[in-house]
């Protein structure tokens, strides 16, 4: 019974490696999310139920969505469906995706979107996990990596 469990935890845990100089500045994601059209790299731990405050539209200079001080990744899929699908996906143009960088730091919100960039989203798994890699530029630095397993949270609507 024992190795059973460990064998599904082993298997069933997150692994990536998304980090990079965005605005400046180091950035390593620390926990990843995704639910509905967004993925979303952190950089602290967060749980699963504290993730509402993610949204579709963050506009530099606005109130921030959330009171909590953070450094984000976020990946939208520009789509009616509402979902992420599987495929490699490009910036610019009328780009099925779109890529910002969210700083919170107090009343402060900071909004960078990426200039270019791909991602690739190799795997799937139903309200479970995605599996895939980013490679995005912004105006002061980029960020890149590979991800397996992040975890579906059904908070991000």
């Amino acid at each position: 019974m024992f190795s059973l469990f460990t064998l599904f935890i082993a298997c069933s845990s997150a692994e990536f490696d998304v980090s990079g100089t965005p605005d400046g500045s180091d950035f390593t994601a620390e926990t990843a999310y995704w639910g509905n059209q967004f993925i979303v790299f952190l950089d602290q731990e967060i749980d699963c139920i504290d993730m509402w405050w993610v949204q579709t539209f963050n506009l530099q200079g606005e109130d921030p969505p959330t009171s909590r001080d953070l450094r984000a990744l976020q990946i939208t899929y520009n789509n009616e469906e509402e979902e992420i699908f599987e495929g490699t996906y490009t910036l610019g143009g009328e780009a099925p995706i779109k890529t910002e960088f969210l700083e919170i730091t107090g009343e402060t919100f900071n909004v960078s979107r990426a200039a270019e960039g791909i991602l690739e989203l190799d795997e799937k798994i139903e309200d479970k996990a995605l599996s895939g890699g980013v490679n995005f530029v912004f105006s002061e630095g980029a960020i890149s990596g590979t991800f397996t397993n992040i975890t579906w949270c059904n908070n991000i609507k």
